[in-house]
């Protein structure tokens, strides 16, 4: 069984205002997955948040302004093959 996850292009603005107006169409319950990958707290760290808390429906949050983001793209090389491995795909509302 495939799960979708939600790939939201990200804007600058309350995350928490946006998202809801993206699957409120939908009235289903929304799970959002926040490793605070803004804050650099590190790789092994981005991972474990996105693979742990991950559930299927889930939307996961990542930044892409800010400054340097490369341990967000070092984390999503990581994250992204194995949750496709594990039988989710990717979606864009």
């Amino acid at each position: 069984m495939l799960d979708d996850l939600q790939v939201h292009p990200g804007r600058a603005g309350d995350a928490r205002r946006e998202v809801p107006q993206v699957v409120q169409p939908h009235r289903r319950q929304i799970q959002l997955v926040d490793p605070r990958d803004w804050s650099r707290p590190g790789v092994p760290h981005i991972v474990d948040v996105i693979l742990t808390r991950t559930r299927p429906g889930a939307i996961i949050l990542d930044h892409d302004g800010g400054g340097n983001r490369q341990q967000t793209l070092d984390a999503l090389t990581i994250a992204l093959p194995r949750l496709l491995d594990a039988g989710y795909r990717l979606t864009q509302p």
